[in-house]
């Protein structure tokens, strides 16, 4: 009795299957159009999702050399005639740099950028002058959360550039640093470095700064250097995307070429399909497509796949498409050579229910 039942059901779902594909048959260019805004629908918003740019990181593409790659190499740099770059260097004589000496370092800051004096002769950019110093901190968990180069978004004040031989943990939290390094971009005119021995001569008297190298015999907490940096112009490409292409990525790349090439070869000998290529290709789209759309659905239902394994949702999609493309494909191959095409494929439906 149930198999009784079980083979009219499957009969008369064969007869609604080849009524069909007889419509189907008779109406391809309708049938791929309402397939592909389908799949377009619940596929477009998971997949722009998925790879569209964070707000924070499209805020923060301001120029920032960080966030670069650099397209020429330091060696075939171009020296820059244009600018001079002079730095302050205060560090501790035994020890890594301590909060009093970044506050100690941010008054120097404040006190030299308020010259009247530096404005003649440092470059400027949006009316200020182009300099390089730590910024001022509420306190020290303040500064070693800043000093952080996760979350940097100002490249005058990047750890990278206003530290010496600076460490961080894995995480990219700030440990320590051997020196501050005060950044100050100069023109280079007749009267650039008068000027700014006069500046350095001032801060030293005002602050008190003992020279490392000309006064060996003073003692302080802490001690300075000047460092005249030569100066370089380098050529960036921005890095538009926040990672790079990753392992998943890859490995679906060789997945998809795999399904190509076997669905390609699998068909390639039938004289009633013109391309085994295309057929591939077509293979290919399906599996993406239905990947894809199924994850629009579920996303519209709000549920989740974050604890299903990638791999196994991988192997499970691909595995299900490639057994619908063989059996569907083999079904209307079978259905006979002395009849039309649209009578094959409403045949081939009817043998793929039964």
């Amino acid at each position: 009795m149930p198999i009784r039942v079980v083979q009219r059901c499957s009969q008369k779902l064969s007869e609604h299957y080849y009524r069909y594909g007889q419509l189907i048959a008779s109406r391809t260019n309708l049938l791929l159009l309402l397939s592909f805004s389908f799949i377009s629908y619940f596929s477009l918003p998971v997949i722009k999702r998925q790879f569209s740019l964070p707000s924070i990181h499209l805020a923060s593409l301001d120029g920032q050399c960080w966030q670069s790659s650099p397209h020429v190499q330091f060696d075939n740099s171009t020296a820059s005639f244009n600018y001079n770059i002079q730095q302050i260097r205060l560090s501790h004589i035994d020890r890594p740099i301590t909060f009093d000496l970044v506050q100690q370092a941010h008054e120097i800051y404040s006190n030299i950028i308020a010259s009247e004096a530096l404005f003649q002769i440092c470059h400027q950019q949006d009316d200020q002058c182009l300099v390089q110093a730590p910024p001022l901190f509420k306190d020290e968990q303040d500064w070693k959360k800043h000093s952080s180069y996760t979350n940097v978004q100002k490249y005058e004040s990047h750890p990278f550039s206003i530290y010496a031989n600076i460490s961080f943990n894995q995480q990219g939290d700030y440990l320590k640093a051997d020196a501050i390094l005060l950044s100050f971009v100069l023109k280079q005119q007749p009267d650039t470095f008068i000027i700014w021995n006069n500046i350095i001569e001032k801060i030293q008297q005002e602050f008190d700064m003992v020279h490392v190298q000309q006064e060996p015999w003073r003692k302080s907490h802490w001690y300075y250097n000047t460092l005249d940096t030569p100066s370089y112009i380098l050529q960036y490409k921005f890095k538009l995307f926040p990672y790079d292409v990753s392992s998943r990525v890859q490995l679906l790349v060789i997945a998809y070429i795999v399904i190509f090439y076997f669905v390609s070869i699998a068909f390639s000998r039938s004289n009633l399909i013109k391309s085994g290529y295309t057929f591939g290709l077509a293979a290919v789209f399906l599996s993406i497509a239905c990947f894809t759309t199924t994850w629009g659905i579920f996303d519209k239902l709000g549920i989740t796949l974050n604890d299903v394994s990638w791999p196994l949702l991988l192997l499970t999609v691909n595995i299900a498409c490639l057994e619908n493309v063989f059996l569907l494909t083999n079904a209307v191959l079978d259905a006979g050579c002395d009849m039309i095409v649209k009578e094959k494929i409403s045949r081939g439906l009817c043998t793929y229910i039964e």
